[in-house]
C-alpha cells in the first residue's frame, strides 16, 4: 500500500469514524449529485467578534470530507456545491453553501461553509 494510500485509509477509518469525530451529512454537488457521506464538522465560529448574550451568532463551520470519488468527494466547486447539515449538534437540517477551498490533500479537502 502507497502512502498516499494510507493516508486516504488512515482518514477514513480514524478521522472519518462515526464513533469517534464525525456525522453523517448531505453533500449536493454543482451538478446536483447528491452524496449521503461522512464528515468532520467545526461548528466553533472562527471570528469571535459577533456575540449576542453569550451566544454566539454562527454563519460560517469548516467541514472536513474526504478526498475520494466513493466516499467523499474529488471536485468542490466554491459558491456552487451546498451541504446539508445541522447548524447545532442535534439540530434541524439547514443549507449550506462552501465559500471556500481552506486546503486539499490526497486525503481530505479542509471546506469553509456559509449558511
Amino acid at each position: 500500500m502507497s502512502f498516499r494510500e494510507k493516508l486516504k485509509d488512515d482518514a477514513d477509518k480514524a478521522f472519518l469514524n462515526k464513533d469517534e469525530l464525525a456525522e453523517d451529512i448531505t453533500y449536493v454537488a454543482y451538478d446536483e449529485s447528491i452524496r449521503h457521506i461522512r464528515a468532520i464538522v467545526v461548528r466553533e465560529r472562527p471570528d469571535t467578534g459577533l456575540e449576542d448574550g453569550g451566544r454566539i451568532l454562527q454563519s460560517q463551520a469548516e467541514l472536513y470530507i474526504l478526498n475520494d470519488k466513493d466516499l467523499g468527494t474529488t471536485r468542490v466547486s466554491k459558491g456552487e456545491d451546498k451541504v446539508m447539515l445541522p447548524a447545532e449538534v442535534d439540530g434541524e437540517v439547514v443549507e449550506w453553501r462552501v465559500i471556500d477551498i481552506i486546503s486539499k490533500d490526497e486525503a481530505l479537502w479542509h471546506l469553509l461553509i456559509q449558511r
